[in-house]
């Protein structure tokens, strides 16, 4: 009884948590409200001269460190270090298609790009022909540990303003759905596959780097890959969303011979880097 009581609070707990963190990270109901996405270009840093279809105002402080080069510097760092090796990368939560354009602009081979909601990924093929990136393939459809039928919560009516579609089946804290940038959202079934099944049949490359972004999914998407990255070993960039998510990454990829370290805090998330060891 006492371990369903202590399990209820700490949840409880992180749902305030996450309460208290949506009103700090999208003010738009207290201040200016965020403006609909245009074509934005970097001005500073080593992705100068970019550009990007995304918001501006208050509700979207990232949008604006993208522009001064300042979003998550340490992860661009990274990857940086990595495409100056070549090789593929698989950019698993494309959305704007910043790292996708990054790793190309920065020397970086192939990019397989997976965005699920369709408006994102005109936004991803249409900021890479802006960009006059060539060597990027998008595929609109989610990833996952079955092949299948997802529903997804996304707003397509501002794409490349909201982050990758919330896979409702699973992923994020309760408090999500809740949050303002999904109170417009609508549901939207989309195709899912796993990375093993696209691998064994020759539909990928060998990655040397998998970033992973996928509100609070990560896990899943990890359990269909298990072939993939027992044979392959890449290095992995993964944002993680929310405790679940962690405790489930860490045991699984723990369990495989990797070893992790924080790279950075994106919004009180966790920016973590895995290799294998």
């Amino acid at each position: 009884m006492s371990q369903v009581l202590n399990s209820r609070l700490l949840r409880d707990r992180v749902v305030a948590f996450a309460r208290k963190l949506d009103k700090q990270l999208f003010p738009t109901e207290r201040g200016k409200a965020r403006l609909a996405p245009s074509w934005r270009t970097v001005e500073h840093g080593i992705l100068q001269g970019l550009q990007f279809f995304i918001p501006a105002g208050e509700g979207a402080p990232w949008a604006d460190w993208i522009v001064a080069g300042k979003y998550e510097p340490r992860f661009i760092a990274a990857l940086a270090e990595w495409a100056a090796q070549g090789g593929v990368l698989y950019d698993v939560g494309a959305h704007a298609g910043l790292y996708s354009c990054a790793w190309r602009r920065l020397g970086g081979g192939v990019v397989e790009a997976f965005e699920p909601l369709p408006s994102s990924a005109r936004v991803v093929a249409e900021t890479v022909e802006r960009n006059e990136l060539a060597g990027v393939r998008i595929h609109n459809f989610a990833l996952g540990d079955f092949d299948g039928v997802v529903r997804l919560l996304a707003d397509q009516s501002e794409p490349g303003a909201a982050s990758m579609a919330f896979v409702e089946e699973f992923g994020g804290v309760e408090a999500q759905r809740e949050s303002p940038q999904y109170r417009s959202a609508r549901p939207l079934s989309a195709p899912v596959h796993t990375l093993d099944g696209l691998f064994e049949n020759s539909q990928l490359p060998v990655p040397a780097v998998i970033k992973l972004d996928v509100e609070g999914a990560e896990a899943r998407v990890l359990q269909g890959a298990g072939k993939l990255l027992a044979q392959t070993r890449p290095i992995l960039l993964i944002e993680i969303h929310n405790i679940d998510a962690g405790l489930e990454i860490t045991e699984q990829l723990v369990s495989m011979g990797y070893r992790f370290q924080i790279l950075d805090k994106h919004y009180g998330m966790p920016a973590t880097i895995w290799k294998p060891v």
